[in-house]
């Protein structure tokens, strides 16, 4: 008899599938809890130690008004920097002589601009040097396809083509309104 009222009293003890569920979660979430805790201390010891993970200071208003004073245009927004400019308002690469009807202007963002390499590496550069034609070079880094537009619109350099690039991406970033 007493074995019997034994395995009454175990099975009795014994828990729920869903409570064992419950407490499943519950322990894996003081567990995360305790991981990201022990993550945190780790990671803001490792910033204070090698001055890491820091945002950059907000820029001051005399440097937004130094930078719009130095970029920006009224009709299409920000430009590149005058020591980036070539003699035609394009970004360096090769220098153009003085004609009445170029090859080749290219507007647009970054891709156009070819941000992140030097001046003789844009692909614009390597046209010139493929084929013999003038490619100009007016892109900005971060331009929309609508300042692109008003850029190209405000040029007064005739070329036979005009090569507008426009990324799917670039549709965020339209800025004008109607």
């Amino acid at each position: 008899m007493k074995n019997n009222s034994h395995a009454v009293a175990v099975k009795s003890r014994r828990i729920s599938r869903p409570r064992k569920i419950l407490f499943g979660l519950f322990a894996f979430l003081i567990l995360w809890a305790g991981l990201d805790v022990c993550v945190y201390i780790c990671l803001a010891r490792v910033r204070r130690k090698f001055h890491i993970f820091r945002m950059p200071a907000l820029p001051s208003s005399k440097q937004i008004e130094h930078f719009v004073q130095k970029h920006f245009h009224q009709t299409w927004g920000w430009d590149i920097d005058e020591e980036e400019k070539g003699p035609l308002g394009n970004r360096k690469g090769h220098l153009y002589q003085g004609k009445q009807i170029y090859k080749i202007k290219v507007f647009g963002d970054s891709f156009a601009y070819c941000d992140q390499v030097k001046d003789n590496e844009t692909w614009e550069y390597l046209v010139e040097e493929n084929t013999g034609w003038e490619c100009i070079n007016f892109g900005v880094p971060a331009y929309g396809p609508d300042q692109a537009l008003l850029k190209y619109k405000d040029n007064n350099i005739e070329t036979e083509y005009v090569i507008l690039t426009i990324l799917d991406e670039n549709i965020g970033r339209l800025l004008t309104s109607c």
